[in-house]
C-alpha cells in the first residue's frame, strides 16, 4: 500500500510539479472507508449504506406518500435517495419501476412498498460479490407451469410445491388471453415467487456478510428476462416482483433466474399438468434410482443392509442427523468394527470400509437429501488403517509364454478347446478383455459380453473383407463393459500383424 501511494505520488509530481500535493487533502489508506455515499470494507469484502443515509430516505419516502402533488425537485430528491437505495440493495429495485411517472395511487403503494424495505430489510454488509455477478448456486429450483397448476421441484432436499388452479383461475386464464393478465409469462413467475414465500424463510445464510444464492430453471424466456432484470410491463408480474424483493430483503438471499429448454425440465413439466400431479414424488424416485449404476446397485444394497443390521445391534437409528461432528462417532464405530472384530482378526481393509462409507452417504443423500461423512479427526484414522493396511497383491499381467502352454495342452479335435485355446484366448489377450467381456463369469454371460454381430472384418481399403487373405482390420463392437456405467459403448480395432 505504501509503496503504491508513494508511486502514484512520484508521478503527480513528474507530470504536474512540486505543488500539485496537497497532504492534507489526502487520505491514509485504510480498510473501512466511506466513497460515493456508501461504506466500504475491504476486509470483510463488505459494502453497507451508512443509516443517516437510511433515515434521510425513508424520511422523504414518508413525506411523499401523504402528498397528493410534488414539485420537481422534490421529486428529484426522492428519486436520488432511491436510486442509491436501489444501488445498494438489489431487492428495492421493483419498487421503483414507475416512480418516474405522474404521482398517482400505484406510485404510493410503490412508497408504501420502499418504506418495507427501508424498514425490515438487512443493511448489515453485503457481500461484494453480488455487485459484479453471483457465486456458485447454494439451491437450485426446477420450475414449470401449464393451465392447469404449477410445480416448483427442489430435488436436493426431496422436496417439492404443487398447486392446481381453482376453476375460477382457469376460467381467468382461458377467457383473458391479452398479455396484461393472467398469462404463461405470469405463471411461470408466480413459481418463483410462490418459492420464495414458502421456502424463503429456510434459505437465511448461515455464515454472516452473506447471502444465500438460489438458481431459478425456467423454460419460459420472458419469465427468466422479469427475474433477471425485476421490471415488466405486466401488472400481475409487478406485483409478484415487488414480493419477490421483499422476501430476498428480509431473509438475506438472492434468486438468479435462468433458461432450461423445456425438452431437459421434464419433471417440472409434467408436474405442473395434472395427470401428474400426484406422481412426482414417484419420478424423483425414478430419477435418482438411475442415478446409480445398475452394476451398483446390488453392493450398495449388501451396504445398506449390512448398517441397518449393525446399527439395530447397537440399538442406534441408521438416519443420520447430517451434523458431521455427531454423524462421525457412529460412522467410525462402524469402520472399527469392521476393521477389527473383538475377536482381534480383521474383515475389510481401508480402502473397502471407505468405500462402504460412502455406499451409506449416498442413501442419506437419495432418501433425506443430504451427505455423511467423517469429521477431519477420524478421517485421520482412516489415513492410518489405510498405512497399517496389507499392500493389496496384484495379479502377473498374462504373458506369451503361458498362452503357448495352454495351446500346446489342448487337443483341438474338440469344437470347446478349439473356441478356448484358439480364438477366445487370442481375442481376450491382443483386446484386453475381461472375463465377463466375452465368456461366461460362473455360468452367467452378461449382456454386454461380446456376441457374433458384434465382430467385423475389413480390407485394407476399407471395404468389408470377404475372405481371409483380404482381411486387414478386425473390428470389435463393445455395448458395454463393467466400469461402462452409463452404457455408451465403444469399438477397438486390430490391424494385421507383419509376424508370420
Amino acid at each position: 500500500m505504501v509503496a503504491a501511494l508513494t508511486a502514484l505520488w512520484l508521478a503527480m509530481v513528474a507530470v504536474l510539479g512540486p505543488r500539485s500535493i496537497n497532504e492534507k487533502k489526502v487520505s491514509e489508506w485504510a480498510t473501512h472507508a466511506e466513497v460515493l455515499g456508501l461504506e466500504f470494507d475491504t476486509k470483510n469484502k463488505t459494502v453497507s449504506m451508512p443509516t443517516a443515509k437510511i433515515l434521510k430516505a425513508q424520511g422523504r419516502v414518508d413525506t411523499m406518500a401523504d402528498r397528493k402533488d410534488v414539485s420537481r425537485h422534490e421529486l428529484e430528491c426522492l428519486l436520488g435517495s432511491l436510486g442509491h437505495v436501489s444501488t445498494c440493495l438489489r431487492s428495492a429495485r421493483p419498487f421503483f419501476q414507475r416512480l418516474h411517472l405522474a404521482c398517482k395511487q400505484s406510485l404510493q403503494l410503490d412508497l408504501q412498498w420502499f418504506r418495507t424495505i427501508l424498514e425490515r430489510g438487512d443493511w448489515g454488509g453485503l457481500p461484494t460479490t453480488l455487485f459484479w455477478g453471483y457465486p456458485e448456486p447454494d439451491v437450485h429450483l426446477y420450475m414449470d407451469a401449464s393451465d392447469q397448476g404449477l410445480a416448483v421441484l427442489d430435488p436436493a432436499r426431496q422436496r417439492y410445491i404443487q398447486l392446481q388452479f381453482s376453476n375460477s383461475e382457469r376460467l381467468d386464464i382461458a377467457t383473458s388471453p391479452d398479455s396484461k393478465g393472467f398469462t404463461i409469462n405470469v405463471r411461470e413467475l408466480f413459481c418463483v415467487g410462490l418459492a420464495a414465500a414458502v421456502w424463503g424463510a429456510g434459505w437465511l445464510p448461515i455464515e454472516p456478510c452473506s447471502a444465500t444464492h438460489i438458481r431459478a430453471w425456467s423454460d419460459n424466456a420472458s419469465a427468466v428476462a422479469w427475474g433477471r432484470s425485476h421490471q415488466s410491463d405486466n401488472t400481475l408480474a409487478q406485483e409478484l416482483i415487488r414480493a419477490l424483493g421483499l422476501s430476498e430483503a428480509t431473509s438475506r438471499f438472492r434468486i438468479s433466474t435462468r433458461h432450461l429448454p423445456g425438452a431437459i425440465n421434464i419433471a417440472a413439466s409434467h408436474s405442473s399438468s395434472p395427470g401428474h400431479l400426484t406422481s412426482v414424488q414417484d419420478l424423483l424416485a425414478k430419477l435418482q434410482a438411475h442415478a446409480l449404476a445398475g452394476s451398483s446397485n446390488k453392493k450398495y444394497a449388501t451396504t445398506w443392509k449390512q448398517w441397518c443390521h449393525w446399527c439395530s445391534s447397537t440399538g442406534a437409528s441408521p438416519w443420520l442427523k447430517g451434523d458431521r461432528s455427531i454423524d462421525s462417532n457412529q460412522l467410525i464405530a462402524l469402520a472399527l468394527y469392521y476393521w477389527q472384530r473383538p475377536d482381534g482378526t480383521r474383515c475389510n481393509t481401508a480402502s473397502t470400509i471407505l468405500s462402504k462409507l460412502g455406499h451409506i452417504s449416498w442413501y442419506h443423500r437419495r432418501v433425506r437429501g443430504y451427505a455423511v461423512g467423517l469429521h477431519e479427526g477420524h478421517k485421520l484414522a482412516m489415513q492410518g488403517m489405510s498405512r497399517l493396511s496389507p499392500t493389496p497383491k496384484r495379479k502377473r499381467p498374462v504373458s506369451v509364454i503361458p498362452l503357448h502352454r495352454l495351446r500346446s495342452n489342448c487337443g483341438f479335435r474338440l469344437a470347446h478347446n478349439r473356441v478356448l485355446g484358439g480364438e477366445a484366448a487370442v481375442v481376450g489377450f491382443f483386446f484386453l478383455l475381461r472375463r465377463s467381456e466375452y465368456l461366461a463369469d460362473h455360468g452367467r454371460s452378461m449382456p454386454y459380453a461380446i456376441q457374433r454381430q458384434d465382430v467385423s472384418f475389413w480390407t485394407r481399403e476399407g471395404s468389408t473383407a470377404l475372405s481371409v487373405e483380404k482381411a486387414y482390420i478386425v473390428q470389435v463392437k463393445f455395448r458395454g463393459s463393467k466400469t461402462d456405467q452409463r452404457g455408451v459403448g465403444m469399438t477397438r480395432s486390430l490391424d494385421r500383424s507383419t509376424s508370420q
